[in-house]
């Protein structure tokens, strides 16, 4: 084959100049080929640099989706705390409102009961506040169950 004047043959892989037809001069090959060798490196050092910039963006994309996960888990979180607070306020009003009026009726019975028989025995007796029992309220028990 020939090229710029050169006439050059495939041999064991490589192109080599057949014999008697290269005219060239040796420095110009001896250029040619420290310039190739020149890009083969600035090559490789292309491809490095490409597989470290792949490495710190999977290792970015990695780290960027535990913290979405995360970033989710909070919010999770965050609307748990929510509904629990909500939830023990709605309970907390509902047994002040129906609970706490029922409790303070019976004291105030309670009370009552007992004022009735501390006049009772002030009027009575001591003894009688015991044993006559109250209107209303179940009769003393006697004898055996």
């Amino acid at each position: 084959m020939n090229l710029a004047g050169q006439s050059l043959k495939f041999e064991n892989g490589q192109w080599v100049a057949e014999s008697g037809s290269f005219t060239g001069d040796r420095r110009e090959m001896q250029r040619l080929r420290k310039r190739n060798q020149q890009l083969e490196e600035e090559n490789n050092l292309l491809r490095l640099k490409v597989d470290i910039l792949l490495d710190m963006l999977s290792e970015t994309t990695a780290e960027s989706h535990l913290m979405e996960k995360e970033l989710e888990e909070l919010k999770s979180h965050s609307r748990r705390r929510k509904f629990s607070r909500a939830a023990l306020w709605i309970g907390t009003t509902s047994f002040m409102i129906l609970v706490l009026p029922v409790v303070f009726e019976t004291e105030k019975l309670q009370m009552e009961q007992q004022q009735q028989l501390q006049q009772r025995q002030i009027l009575l007796g001591p003894n009688t506040g015991l044993s006559g029992g109250m209107p209303g309220a179940l009769p003393p028990l006697s004898g055996k169950i």
